[in-house]
């Protein structure tokens, strides 16, 4: 196997000088920032070339790994160019440093070297997907593929000459290798979320890489409400497997706003480990990228160590008994006010003339994609942050007072500010080394909770047919596919799937005006279908009174319907397990909610309150004979009041669920010209109230509007017949109880039939469907002509 050195020894030794050898690209202006007082790490400079251009006859982007030569000077960057637009390819390039940031505007590109597969010859195009780089000890480079998993092509980790031809593969484990069955990948690494990050250990003698998410078999990919298990994975130094760790990407940082250009459409949110540089033996530096469509990239560096994680080596598949690496925030991109772009390599870079140690990002242009461009980021290290040698000093697995009474004693060991010495600094760097990197538990004062929401479902267990199968290209170019109740019900497990609490609640109009299947039963399918894919809480809709108040109250409470009686033997209908609310409809006599008006769930002790209401109007829109005995109450009044009892009652996180609308001009997951009673009711609502699910209108729609006190507030709504359902992420702060508004994230989903089925809900439509064929192929009648109908 290909044994790694301990120094570097490649190219020609360069000094760092405050020009240029060559001609200057033409680069864009970047307005230099100032540091951050705010963070452990300082912004000093920013560069960038604009995507489009060539540099030594090759599309010049893509930049997608980088790293420094400390006695050269000199650069190596990968681009990952799936040989689509020029041969798979590596640069070397200077960046001098000069006394207040990049010594000039752009990079200098020394050379090109072009990627060689086993044969020799350059890679055919799209059979390879490089992503990271690193300088070897001996003048070779190590770099990674992602491959492509969803085609069974594997990714790869590549020790190759300097003159980019290949000297030898290391193996991965079985666990990365991708498995499909019926085409479909089900273990292995995720496609296009696989290798993305890589680095050498700090004596360069081994080889570390990471994936971007967590391997398929694992657990889910990160997403609105779900962090990402990742796995870091260590080689020997004979380039043999030898650890591998479990590293916690976070949740995606927003959600978005708006869909990807024609021809894509959709609406794109993830978050990966884009890549990682080891700081010491234990510890390291994670580059952690987010992306939402509409929004753009969101960058954070973080450290992160290995002391106290489990070694999941031998493990083939996760089992939730494993121990993370522990990470903490260093660098958040958002602070400085520079667009950091698509950050993909971090390496670090000379020391800077204040003596700082340095760091070097480079954010990938997508050739242009989105209106990304090549950047080169500084930062600066300050000089006592970081420890040389790991604080885990005698090397036991944990850290502890041994560690710190051992430092004197063990040598280069000891010797933690890398200043060739162990004395006395080196003991105070570990106690605040130790200090510093204790695990922050201010992640921990927060519960993240996913709200799944939907509305008007209107009984549609089968999918929706012809005009009713898409949202229409208006709202949705693709014309995808959605609705019916297994889409619905799997899209909701999958929604589900690694979050840390959730709920599920609709606004209204579950039943009434139902298809066939639902409607011959007075709706008791629907209920069992709502039951099985764990509906929380509804409101009533105006719908819900098409029986009028009795039937509403058996769908609430159970018993066999009162004509048709019980539909199968010995089994009466027992109601719905989940509540409906009804805080606006009253008891003409009494003046009581005829259901219960609010609803409290209790989640890992913060409780959170949920009120349900119909829209004033229902009256005009419904039948009269069946709701004589109700009024329909003002939906701000009765909010507004109920959300100061929940308030009362030590409920300080509040949400509406409203069966009132609006419309809007945008795609599904927008919010343009939004106009209609909800805009308005939204207003007016109290500021306790945060966040309102609203129906009615069968128009979808994520919106943003001020509560009376001027603070954003969340409007949503997801479209009808189980075809959208909306995801929100509701930070609550444990300590107040309340939501943080400014965390508040949502987004719209498809309910994509390209995601199959929930086997349960064709169960239950196979139960009702054989109970009703006897009925269903009765013939009634006959027409000679077509039936058409009006927008309803």
């Amino acid at each position: 196997m290909h044994t790694l050195g301990r120094a570097l020894s490649v190219g020609v030794s360069l000094a760092l000088t405050g020009a240029f050898a060559g001609t200057p690209a033409q680069a864009t202006p970047v307005q230099k920032p100032q540091p951050s007082a705010h963070q452990a790490l300082s912004l000093v400079d920013t560069i960038s070339v604009p995507a489009g251009e060539s540099r030594l006859g090759t599309p010049f982007g893509g930049l997608s790994g980088i790293d420094y030569d400390p006695l050269t000077g000199r650069y190596v960057a990968i681009s990952d160019d799936r040989s689509e637009k020029a041969s798979a390819r590596f640069y070397t390039l200077d960046l001098p440093i000069g006394t207040t940031g990049f010594a000039g505007d752009a990079p200098d590109v020394k050379s090109v070297t072009t990627l060689k597969n086993t044969d020799g010859s350059p890679f055919a195009s799209k059979t390879v997907d490089p992503e990271s780089i690193r300088w070897s000890a001996d003048g070779s480079v190590v770099w990674t593929s992602e491959g492509a998993s969803n085609k069974g092509q594997p990714a790869l980790v590549r020790v190759a000459g300097a003159d980019g031809a290949q000297q030898n593969d290391l193996s991965l484990p079985a666990a990365y290798l991708p498995v499909l069955t019926d085409g479909r990948l089900v273990s292995g690494l995720r496609d296009n979320q696989a290798l993305e990050a890589l680095t050498l250990s700090a004596d360069r003698k081994r080889v570390i890489t990471a994936t971007e998410n967590a391997l398929v078999q694992d657990g889910p990919a990160a997403a609105l409400n779900t962090k990402s298990l990742s796995r870091i994975l260590e080689f020997d130094a004979n380039g043999d497997p030898a650890s591998e760790f479990v590293y916690p990407v976070d949740r995606v940082s927003s959600a978005p706003t708006a869909p990807l250009p024609a021809p894509i459409n959709t609406y794109s949110a993830d978050r990966g480990l884009s890549d990682l540089l080891a700081v010491n033996e234990t510890d390291f530096l994670t580059v952690e990228r987010s992306f939402a469509s509409g929004v753009g990239y969101q960058i954070k560096v973080y450290w992160t160590t290995s002391i106290g994680a489990t070694n999941v080596g031998s493990k083939a598949k996760l089992d939730g008994s494993e121990t993370p690496m522990r990470k903490k925030l260093l660098f958040d991109f958002d602070l400085t006010g520079v667009e950091a772009d698509n950050v993909e390599g971090i390496t670090w870079g000379p020391t800077l003339p204040d003596g700082s140690r340095s760091l070097v990002l480079v954010a990938d242009d997508n050739f242009g994609f989105l209106g990304s461009t090549t950047k080169f980021h500084l930062l600066s290290v300050p000089k006592d942050l970081l420890a040389d040698h790991t604080p885990d000093v005698n090397g036991d697995g944990t850290v502890d007072k041994l560690d710190g009474q051992q430092v004197l004693r063990s040598g280069e060991q000891g010797d933690l500010t890398g200043d060739g010495k162990t004395n006395g600094e080196d003991v105070a760097m570990w106690e605040k080394y130790t200090r510093q990197f204790t695990l922050d538990k201010a992640e921990n004062d927060i519960l993240d909770l996913q709200m799944l929401s939907f509305n008007d479902f209107h009984g549609n267990l089968e999918p929706p047919v012809g005009r009713d199968a898409t949202l229409g290209t208006k709202l949705d170019p693709s014309s995808t596919q959605v609705g019916g109740v297994e889409y619905l019900s799997n899209t909701l497990n999958q929604l589900r799937a690694g979050t840390e609490a959730s709920v599920t609640v609709a606004a209204g109009d579950v039943i009434g005006a139902s298809p066939f299947l639902s409607g011959l039963f007075h709706d008791e399918p629907t209920i069992e279908a709502m039951e099985a894919l764990h509906l929380d809480a509804t409101s009533v809709g105006n719908h819900e009174f098409d029986e009028g108040v009795n039937e509403l109250k058996r769908i609430q409470n159970g018993g066999c319907h009162p004509v048709d009686g019980c539909y199968i033997p010995g089994q009466p209908f027992d109601g719905s397990s989940f509540p409906w609310l009804a805080a606006n409809v009253v008891d003409k006599q009494s003046r009581e909610p005829i259901l219960a008006p609010t609803w409290v769930k209790e989640v890992e002790g913060v409780k959170v309150g949920f009120i349900g209401m119909t829209l004033e109007g229902t009256p005009a829109v419904t039948g009269q004979s069946g709701i004589r005995s109700v009024d329909f109450l003002d939906e701000v009044e009765t909010a507004n009041a109920a959300a100061a009892k929940l308030d009362s009652q030590g409920v300080k996180a509040i949400v509406l669920l409203l069966h009132e609308g609006g419309i809007q001009e945008g795609s599904y997951g927008q919010c343009l010209g939004a106009s209609g009673p909800i805009v308005d009711i939204a207003k007016n609502l109290d500021a306790k109230i945060d966040a309102v699910v609203t129906g009615h209108t069968h128009q979808p729609y994520v919106c943003s509007i001020p509560d009376p006190s001027g603070e954003p507030r969340s409007v949503t709504s997801a479209s009808s017949f189980g075809r959208v359902v909306t995801e929100t992420r509701l930070p609550i702060d444990r300590k107040s109880g309340d939501v943080v508004r400014s965390g508040v994230q949502a987004m719209n989903q498809l309910v994509s039939r390209a995601k199959g089925k929930d086997p349960v809900e064709t169960g239950v439509i196979d139960k009702w469907r054989t109970l009703s064929a006897p009925i269903a192929n009765r013939i009634v009648g006959k027409i000679t002509t077509d039936i058409r109908r009006a927008e309803t």
